[in-house]
């Protein structure tokens, strides 16, 4: 799974709880990436030390290197408490890869029924749905498809062509935004 943070969400409230809900044991082959900020990487660290697994850290990831482990990952896990848009979301399902995200703030609309929608607080509900995705392939498979096909909605053709058809609709509608003074 690929975890996705930043300086301003908190995933570690999630993180130890999720992991230990899931069943994390000293010896399991646990793995996880965070994109992160520095203070956010050290609490993950500490927390996945103290559950005695071994989760990939990193910091400062290219676009290129990004794009990789979005493909890589079996799913994209994000739990942001805040979001301004959802790129992360969108980034993940257009690479083709199972989402599980926020319930709240720009998410839902961004995701739509591509991803599974858990409360971001909520540790037992983050836990369940890793549960079902992982054991579940049929599932996995179909968000990643739809997810793809969400994704291409949001391509920057769609946009121009949306942002054209708004100013033809525009030019086309009489408007009296400015009235003439006398």
């Amino acid at each position: 799974a690929m975890a996705c943070g930043s300086g301003r969400k908190d995933p570690t409230n999630v993180s130890s709880d999720s992991a230990g809900s899931l069943g994390a044991r000293p010896g399991n082959a646990s793995r996880g990436i965070a994109s992160s900020s520095d203070s956010v990487v050290h609490q993950l660290a500490a927390q996945a030390a103290a559950l005695r697994v071994s989760p990939l850290l990193l910091t400062d990831v290219s676009d290129k290197m990004l794009a990789r482990l979005y493909r890589a990952a079996l799913i994209f896990t994000f739990p942001s408490l805040g979001e301004g848009f959802g790129l992360p979301v969108l980034e993940a399902m257009a690479s083709g890869t199972a989402v599980i995200a926020s319930d709240i703030s720009s998410i839902p609309e961004v995701a739509g029924d591509a991803a599974i929608l858990i409360p971001p607080r909520d540790p037992r509900a983050m836990a369940a749905a890793l549960r079902h995705l992982i054991t579940n392939t049929q599932h996995r498979q179909e968000l990643a498809l739809r997810g793809q096909n969400r994704a291409t909605a949001f391509s920057w053709d769609v946009s121009a062509v949306r942002t054209l058809e708004a100013y033809e609709e525009a030019l086309a509608t009489p408007h009296s935004l400015v009235e003439a003074s006398p």
